[in-house]
């Protein structure tokens, strides 16, 4: 859990990417790579100014709120600004799709296979001379916390557990 600074809007937007990429240049394998990681996305408003954070370090978000909320101007009517009022409250619900269908569940191998096959047409092909394909994947999945404009709390979704 979060501890977020008063007299501004904190939200933060936690994503856990899976991608793959996979290149073929002239027939041969350039680049063939899964990469999983989680990122966090941090804003804050101080009801004049936004301020914007990154980090794929977890452990690092307090700081990071901390910091942005170090550089704002604290305004105790923020939250009736009326863009902040047009934000939603949420609490509780959560999204989830089914992770079956997922491009995390189908092998490297697989994709790599459907690559090669569309890269023997090109290769096969007399007038195209030099050529690269390249198959990209990416899912990311989501959660969040959203505040809760009366109380200043946050809850984290347990989306991604």
């Amino acid at each position: 859990m979060f501890t977020f600074p008063k007299n501004c809007y904190v939200d933060v937007r936690i994503e856990k990417i899976f991608k793959t990429v996979i290149k073929i240049n002239m027939d041969q394998l350039d680049e063939c790579k899964e990469t999983e990681y989680i990122a966090a996305f941090i804003r804050l408003f101080d009801g004049t100014m936004w301020y914007y954070s990154s980090t794929t370090d977890v452990n690092a978000i307090q700081g990071e709120i901390d910091s942005l909320y170090k550089v704002c101007t604290p305004n105790p009517s923020c939250l009736e600004h009326p863009i902040v009022k047009k934000f939603e409250i949420h609490d509780k619900s959560v999204r989830s799709f089914p992770l079956k269908n997922s491009v995390k569940n189908i092998s490297l191998q697989k994709k790599k296979n459907l690559l090669q096959a569309y890269s023997s047409i090109i290769k096969n092909t007399d007038t195209v001379k030099n050529w690269s394909s390249f198959y990209v994947d990416t899912s990311r999945r989501k959660k969040s916390s959203f505040p809760v404009k009366e109380v200043m709390s946050c809850m984290i979704l347990k989306a991604l557990e």
